[in-house]
């Protein structure tokens, strides 16, 4: 996976008719902003089954066309494309996060991706103020009832689904 995703952010993929790779998701809108909507909600455009939380992800860090559907299965909203975050603001998010901010890990920063922390499908602004590195596995975990938030100190707290903070006690010296 980490080398995909290396390859993905090189930028060397190849262009198919001007335009880079894009996935189609097609969701109801019932469907896209409830957290707990289990497997099948979404479809690709080649008709693979995909959950909620699997197209909020997607919307997350990738090339994106949201396709809203009413009751009736018609198109709200087709929505808003957007690449991958830009490179100036990668490098300032790396500066100042430096790795996964999540309670406890280490991970390099190159091991990261750029987190949106009040989602890009729900509006959130690509600025530095909006986001924050994480893994892999903490992106996921994010998207999945985690969350990460900087406090007025600029200190990264993290937070269980339940609402109650994850603490790490500092090293015993010895």
């Amino acid at each position: 996976m980490q080398l995909a995703d290396n390859q993905l952010a090189s930028g060397d993929l190849p262009i198919l008719r001007t335009v880079k790779p894009t996935i189609v998701v097609t969701v109801p809108a019932v469907d896209f902003f409830d957290a707990t909507t289990g497997p099948g909600a979404a479809t690709t455009a080649f008709g693979s089954p995909l959950s909620a939380a699997g197209a909020r992800s997607l919307a997350c860090d990738g090339s994106v066309i949201r396709v809203l559907l009413d009751p009736d299965g018609l198109p709200l909203d087709v929505g808003r494309t957007m690449r991958v975050v830009p490179p100036h603001i990668r490098k300032a998010v790396e500066l100042r996060d430096r790795a996964c901010v999540f309670a406890g890990c280490a991970a390099p920063k190159h091991w990261c991706d750029v987190h949106h922390l009040i989602e890009w499908v729900l509006g959130g602004v690509t600025s530095v103020g909006n986001s924050a590195l994480l893994c892999e596995r903490h992106h996921t975990k994010v998207h999945h009832g985690f969350r990460v938030q900087r406090d007025p100190g600029g200190r990264w707290r993290t937070y269980r689904p339940d609402g109650t903070e994850i603490t790490i006690s500092p090293p015993l010296l010895v």
